[in-house]
């Protein structure tokens, strides 16, 4: 039999939205300013290496016009997603076509826990495993003590609904999630509509999370 060394509860770490990203002073100033200052200095030397191969009087003189023109028509087209949103803002219309005026708002990621789990197994050997839940901490907690505490039954019919911990896409999509883990199992194998019942792995996860007091992001289970 496994012996369980430890069980930890902590939400991942937010990613900084990409629409985020592009709105900071080195997405929206100093890359297109290095891009279009790389493209202008190309530009113009082939241009100027051109002017010498053909004889030209003053070589550097068509090279540097050109570097400069590349620079700047580089630097505004680099810029145009700006002076799009800026627009946008002013007349207020959708200028490019994507179906919002201004900034278009990324939606929010889905909520997810991440678990990790460390045990020791009959053989001696040491085991790690991360599982990544789609459900929040609060979801989770009312979870645990509704089958380790109160002993309500793992049933779509007792856990979605009106004031409810989940609507019934969360309860299917964590479900899943834990019936793929071996987490829970099923309660019945001839009648499905018993529902799932804890398996020894899905005990132990579930009881980190009553241990998880906040605003402590992470916890450890000794038992």
């Amino acid at each position: 039999m496994s012996r369980y060394e430890q069980v930890t509860v902590s939400p991942p770490t937010p990613r900084p939205a990409e629409r985020e990203y592009l709105h900071t002073l080195q997405a929206g100033a100093w890359l297109p300013f290095l891009q279009a200052s790389i493209t202008g200095v190309i530009i113009g030397l082939c241009v100027a290496g051109l002017a010498y191969a053909l004889r030209a009087r003053h070589p550097l003189t068509p090279g540097l016009v050109a570097g400069l023109l590349a620079w700047a028509a580089t630097w505004l087209w680099l810029q145009r997603h700006w002076y799009t949103l800026t627009l946008e803002a002013i007349v207020n219309r959708d200028l490019d076509g994507d179906g919002v005026i201004g900034v278009r708002q990324e939606p929010p990621e889905p909520p997810e826990v991440r678990v990790r789990v460390s045990m020791v197994k009959e053989n001696g050997h040491y085991q790690e495993s991360i599982y990544h839940l789609p459900a929040t901490l609060e979801q989770m907690r009312a979870l645990a003590e509704g089958l380790l505490v109160s002993g309500v039954p793992f049933t779509e019919r007792r856990w979605t609904g009106p004031g409810k911990p989940f609507s019934t896409g969360e309860f299917r999509a964590l479900r899943a999630e834990l019936i793929k883990r071996g987490l829970i199992m099923p309660a019945s194998e001839k009648d499905a509509r018993q529902g799932f019942v804890l398996t020894q792995v899905g005990e132990q996860v579930l009881r980190g999370f009553l241990l998880e007091e906040p605003p402590s992001p992470t916890t450890s289970y000794q038992p």
